[in-house]
């Protein structure tokens, strides 16, 4: 009795942890299923914030991508010259035009809306590491109706650290069991973004679930054996 109640709660428990990994804060783009970047080059002689950078409040990047954030100095823009980063450095005009968000202001951000749903979206960041406005840097993944799906506080779960150094940064990025990422966002902090990498079908890769739960099947297959043969078993 002991033994199968023990099974049930562990098949209970995979159930769980399965319908819960239906995301992911990924640090490179190697399991995005074909995917497609935009590297910001077409703004490689904007040197200003404000309209002349295509900046907020909206602005179509590509085909079919809105560039939205917070208007004003201490906001967002489409640059291409010194933006300096404290104790991870800085870029400057040689990454060929590049989103970044002043962030002085908590709720500050930079956003990126998808005429298709994506299941994988990310890009090439970095930023004042420390907290720098008292809200830590953040990437957050929107859906239908502008619902939050994913929020990840990247200071906390996967710094980015280049002590000094000139353009660069690391990549950070959210995957989904399916495409149905509508808006890909950063925020707070001083923070920069290049080669915005997206995919609009999802991996095929079984199912969390699954997995778990046959898993604890052939667990329970294999205690039962056990048991049975046991010569004390009653």
């Amino acid at each position: 009795m002991h033994i199968k109640a023990s099974i049930h709660l562990a098949a209970i428990a995979a159930l769980s942890a399965g319908t819960l990994a239906h995301a992911s804060l990924v640090t490179n783009s190697g399991g995005f299923p074909n995917p497609t970047t935009y590297d910001f080059s077409a703004y490689s002689g904007c040197t200003n914030y404000g309209a002349a950078c295509g900046a907020p409040p909206q602005t179509l990047i590509g085909t079919s991508i809105l560039f939205t954030g917070t208007p004003g100095f201490s906001g967002s823009a489409l640059y291409n010259a010194a933006w300096a980063l404290n104790a991870n450095g800085n870029w400057d005009s040689a990454r060929n035009g590049f989103a970044g968000n002043n962030g002085r202001v908590p709720g500050d951000f930079a956003r990126f809306t998808f005429g298709t749903p994506l299941s994988a979206v990310g890009g090439f960041f970095d930023y004042i590491p420390g907290n720098f406005n008292g809200a830590p840097f953040t990437i957050l993944a929107y859906g239908a109706g502008g619902g939050l799906l994913e929020s990840y506080d990247i200071e906390a779960f996967a710094p980015i650290s280049t002590p000094g150094a000139t353009n660069a940064g690391a990549f950070r990025g959210i995957t989904r069991a399916s495409a149905d990422i509508l808006a890909f966002e950063f925020r707070n902090g001083v923070s920069v973004m290049d080669d915005l990498t997206f995919s609009a079908r999802a991996a095929q890769v079984p199912e969390p679930t699954l997995l778990a739960l046959l898993g604890v099947g052939l667990i329970g297959m294999g205690l039962g054996r056990r048991f049975r043969s046991s010569p004390n078993l009653r």
